[in-house]
Parts: structure tokens; sequence; C-alpha cells
């Protein structure tokens, strides 16, 4: 069983706008992300980046598959 790890980025867009990114990984790569705009309460799922590592940064935040879940109900 794979052991999935999710991460959590906010973006600060112009005029205080809040785009929250969720990263699903897989040890170091990208499985899928999904980006949800507060404003336009709008998700993108993004799953063809499997080829691409994921850098692990400060600005990182632990989030859970729940809540991966969640924002993919305003896909």
């Amino acid at each position: 069983m794979e052991n999935k790890e999710y991460i959590k980025k906010i973006a600060h867009l112009p005029y205080g706008e809040v785009l929250v990114q969720i990263f699903e990984l897989t040890g170091h790569q990208i499985n899928r992300a999904i980006c949800y705009n507060e404003h336009t309460k709008k998700a993108y799922l993004i799953h063809e980046l499997a080829d691409f590592p994921y850098l692990k940064s400060q600005a990182d935040n632990q989030s859970s598959e729940k809540e991966f879940k969640q924002l993919e109900n305003y896909l």
C-alpha cells in the first residue's frame, strides 16, 4: 500500500484573494494537485504531474485526504 502525504500551500493573489493548493504525494513524487480559488469558489484538479518531484519548503503545511476530498466537491 502506498503511503500518501498531503501538503497545503496558500498563495495570496491580487486584491486580497487566496488560492489554496493541496498536493497529494507518494514519497517525493506528485500524484495530483487540487487548486481552489476562494474568491470564485472554483477548484481545478491537476493530475499530469507524475514526472515532477516535489521539493519541500518551509511554506508547506500538513493537510489530509479529508481536506483534499472537501475541495474536490467544488470540481
